[in-house]
């Protein structure tokens, strides 16, 4: 007779999407780890930007761009569910007071990461802290992408409104937004 111990189920088709959802992260975070971790070949010059190689299984975001000796600690993944999830918040907050969100959903358009001090290569609008200052050091993702860009903060006069597209920067060590703008 066997116990209530002994018994033996088969894994559910969910646990079983979970799991090569699980898999398919971990490849493309190995993947992108040796990339970004192997010596620079010689007569590249040692600062020339990389891009991350894609994983194996397609994906509908483009690869981050990764400039020498920049190691971020969060993954590109991360980065993208963060952007994802905070322009969704937008669009809902567009909604709530009384805009209209873009009709398009979101779109990632690009990924990078870089040293807050070099920011402004990367987007023109971002503005790079002082030289000396501690942010200087700090990591920033830049990502741009297609959404719904809430703008609540405009100049005297200026009306609230929705960009269809724009850029967000994102704090490598905490996850925190630490700007946005449109075009």
């Amino acid at each position: 007779m066997k116990t209530q111990n002994q018994v033996r189920t088969k894994p559910s088709a969910s646990a079983a999407g979970t799991m090569l959802v699980v898999l398919a992260i971990v490849v493309g975070a190995a993947v992108w780890w040796n990339a970004t971790h192997e010596a620079a070949p010689e007569g590249s010059g040692g600062g020339a930007s990389t891009t991350s190689a894609a994983p194996s299984v397609a994906s509908p975001y483009p690869a981050a761009t990764l400039p020498s000796g920049v190691v971020p600690t969060r993954t590109e993944a991360d980065i993208l569910k963060i952007t994802t999830s905070h322009i969704d918040r937008m669009a809902e907050s567009a909604l709530n007071v009384g805009l209209h969100p873009a009709p398009s959903g979101s779109r990632i358009q690009s990924v990078a990461a870089a040293m807050w001090s070099d920011i402004e290569a990367y987007e023109s609008g971002a503005s790079a802290p002082e030289v000396g200052s501690p942010d200087a050091s700090r990591i920033l993702w830049v990502v741009r992408a297609e959404g719904s860009f809430l703008v609540l903060r405009t100049p005297p006069g200026a009306e609230p409104f929705v960009g269809k597209s724009g850029y967000l920067l994102i704090d490598d060590e905490t996850g925190m937004i630490m700007g946005l703008g449109t075009p």
